[in-house]
């Protein structure tokens, strides 16, 4: 195994374990840290593949750094994130001054809430997944419903996954329907062995008629019917909104930096 260059080379599935214990701080998007560990999304780059001292993990639109600030090429593992993304640091002061330090003016504060999913209602759960205005039908999403995910329907699954079909093998989603079109949506960013990152959206032409509740109630009851924690964290004030109409208790707070 050779050392890796500037930036930390990308490590194969199997050699991600071994840097659990550097995102141990991470508390939130437990399922994004797990599953990237685990191999099944993303890409993890070390200062050092024999003996690795800090690591970042590439999932979809976050960067997330984990070890010791002070490692010899963690500064290089920073300068090599790219725009437009969401750098998460574990609530680590020296993290924090060393991304100010190295991105500057081009960094901003967007603090993400953290929910905890252990006072979820399963009852309560199916009532509002049962809640579809007139005109519109609950559909489990396969790869070639996940195929209509695109930006308006943004964030989901295809931001992080490879394709539509890998999306059908390794995620899963539950969608609302409105005839042939794909009018709301809620999938795994990112599952793990024990865990899902929820995602969801509604096209703007929806808005307002509850179809993100009904889809994000439907993805929570599979997962908790497949022993998955189905994990929320989010920046949008609306999506923190429903997350407790759904029944989540607010758990902290997540500080992130993001690179225009």
């Amino acid at each position: 195994m050779t050392t890796p260059g500037v930036g930390g080379r990308p490590l194969a599935g199997g050699d991600r374990r071994p840097l659990a214990p550097l995102f141990a701080a991470h508390a939130a998007l437990r399922a994004v840290v797990e599953a990237a560990l685990e191999g099944s999304v993303g890409t993890v780059r070390a200062d050092d593949a024999e003996a690795p001292r800090a690591a970042r993990i590439s999932v979809g639109c976050y960067e997330l750094f984990g070890g010791d600030p002070d490692a010899l090429r963690a500064r290089d593992l920073v300068a090599t994130a790219t725009p437009e993304r969401e750098l998460i640091y574990g609530n680590d002061p020296a993290w924090r001054r060393l991304l100010l330090d190295v991105h500057g003016a081009r960094l901003g504060d967007r603090p993400m809430r953290a929910f905890d999913a252990s006072g979820l209602s399963r009852d309560a759960l199916r009532a509002l997944a049962s809640r579809l205005p007139a005109g519109f039908s609950m559909a489990e999403i396969d790869a070639t419903l996940a195929g209509r995910l695109d930006a308006a329907l943004e964030p989901h699954a295809l931001q992080v996954y490879a394709s539509a079909e890998a999306f059908a093998a390794h995620g899963i989603g539950f969608g609302v329907r409105a005839g042939d079109d794909l009018a709301a949506a809620a999938t795994s960013y990112a599952r793990s062995a024990t865990a899902v990152e929820v995602a969801i959206a509604t096209r703007p032409a929806f808005r307002g008629q509850g179809l993100a509740a009904a889809a994000a109630a439907r993805l929570m009851l599979a997962c908790l019917e497949a022993g998955l924690t189905p994990c929320w964290n989010a920046s949008n004030p609306v999506s923190q909104r429903l997350a407790e109409r759904l029944g989540y208790r607010p758990a902290g707070t997540c500080e992130v930096l993001y690179l225009r």
